[in-house]
């Protein structure tokens, strides 16, 4: 189906690209279309990117901005990762956010801020040596990796710089200062406001996307619940929503790998006996346990991984739906909402003097790795799916955004991209990788 295999070098965005071609044509002075189906985050900077690369960009959502995982996140933003592409593409992003409101042409005051950086704070105790050990050596690596802004404290260095932790038997923490969390209803607003005014992209909301217009093995775009509209590409930023999106395409080989909708909850408490300035420096803090918390305005955000059913039937309102054995006020002794708020108390002490908890829920899409798939798909062209973050969709999204219209511009499924010059691997978020050991999904 593709035709050039030979490796070249396009210019894309100020970045360069090693890539094969396939044959879309080049934006054309913003005459050739792009569809963008999904209005969060990620769709939002794969809008905006497209659009800054001179496409003529349309963005469908059956719902309304943010009607999905982008606005029932805890919103967080960290460099620290496993892989070397990971916190090179992280360290990307953050950069994207600090600079937001020149990007976005807006005043640099904080209410038009699109990240707070408190750090990623990651604490062990004396009975998680092991766990300590091994975050002490991910350290190096990242210190490898040209990140050297993320420290290992010994235990005196942690209760001085992060009093509120609980000090009894303390080993020490792994910290970086440049993570933290976005704000996404600004970044949400700001970015399609920018798209309109600079980039002339059309938003439509209440769009359901019903099939692809195909011939063959091209897609030539999408059939939705108003009518036809045609493009010379497609990119799928639905997330949760792909695998209903994807069933229209017939597949001889299986199909592509899924993206399994998994519920996660956080938890609310009202701030008291607390310094409120103190409290509002507080980094996300991560416990061993993988349970964890952060300022969010003025209540403390909770949250804690479990093991979930993957919900490939959820009704768009079973988004927030809170089951009885995840809300706290409804006790029990298998309550995870209470389960979650004691153990981090038992790291935060003043977590007990907190107020009536509040609970939010929603679904993160997830691959079996933990990594998003930002690729062409590999059955039919003018084809690019945006998906599977696992509950890391708005951090990535500076980086999907500019790696999808690098692959929009180069007409292939890339092997390397440059960003803030860096070059980086992309097999990573490939569909056809094999999946091994992947990200360890914190949230």
């Amino acid at each position: 189906m593709f035709h050039s295999e030979s490796l070249i070098f396009v210019p894309s965005l100020g970045d360069e690209v090693m890539t094969k071609l396939q044959g879309i044509p080049p934006p054309n002075g913003g005459k050739n279309r792009v569809i963008v189906i999904g209005a969060g985050m990620t769709g939002a900077t794969c809008a905006h990117e497209l659009a800054h690369a001179g496409f003529n960009v349309v963005v469908l959502d059956k719902g309304a901005v943010g009607n999905g995982s982008s606005t029932r996140s805890a919103a967080c933003i960290r460099t620290q990762f496993g892989t070397r592409e990971n916190v090179k593409a992280m360290r990307a992003a953050v950069g994207y956010f600090v600079d937001f409101p020149g990007i976005m042409g807006i005043p640099d005051i904080p209410s038009n801020r699109a990240i707070v950086q408190n750090g990623y704070l990651y604490p062990f105790w004396v009975t998680d040596l092991a766990a300590f050990q091994a975050a002490q050596e991910l350290a190096l690596r990242m210190h490898e990796w040209s990140h050297d802004t993320v420290e290992v404290l010994d235990k005196q260095q942690t209760i001085s710089r992060f009093p509120h932790l609980n000090p009894e038997r303390l080993l020490g923490s792994r910290f970086c200062g440049m993570d933290g969390f976005l704000n996404v209803s600004v970044i949400l607003d700001e970015t399609f406001r920018h798209c309109r005014e600079e980039h002339q992209v059309v938003l439509r909301t209440g769009v359901e996307v019903t099939s692809f217009i195909l011939k063959k093995h091209t897609v030539q775009g999408v059939e939705t619940s108003q009518g036809r509209i045609e493009a010379d590409l497609v990119v799928n930023c639905t997330n949760i929503w792909s695998p209903r999106l994807t069933q229209w395409l017939p597949r001889s080989n299986g199909g592509m790998p899924k993206v399994m909708p998994v519920k996660r909850y956080l938890y609310m408490l009202k701030v008291a006996g607390v310094n409120s300035d103190e409290f509002e420096r507080w980094p996300m803090t991560v416990f061993p346990s993988g349970c964890y918390c952060r300022p969010d305005g003025g209540n403390l955000m909770i949250g804690w991984a479990h093991q979930a059913q993957v919900e490939q039937d959820f009704r768009d309102t079973d988004q927030d739906m809170i089951e009885e054995a995840f809300n706290p006020k409804t006790g029990g002794e298998h309550n995870y909402g209470q389960h979650a708020i004691f153990e981090a108390s038992r790291h935060v002490p003043a977590i007990m003097e907190m107020g009536e908890p509040r609970v939010t829920c929603g679904y993160y899409g997830v691959t079996p790795d933990h990594q998003p798939f930002i690729s062409y798909d590999e059955d039919y062209a003018r084809l690019i799916h945006a998906i599977g973050f696992s509950g890391h969709g708005a951090m990535f999204s500076p980086v999907t955004g500019k790696f999808v219209a690098m692959l929009a511009q180069a007409n292939e499924t890339m092997r390397w991209a440059g960003i803030r010059g860096d070059v980086l691997g992309l097999k990573p978020f490939s569909l056809s990788r094999s999946f091994g050991a992947g990200e360890h999904m914190v949230i």
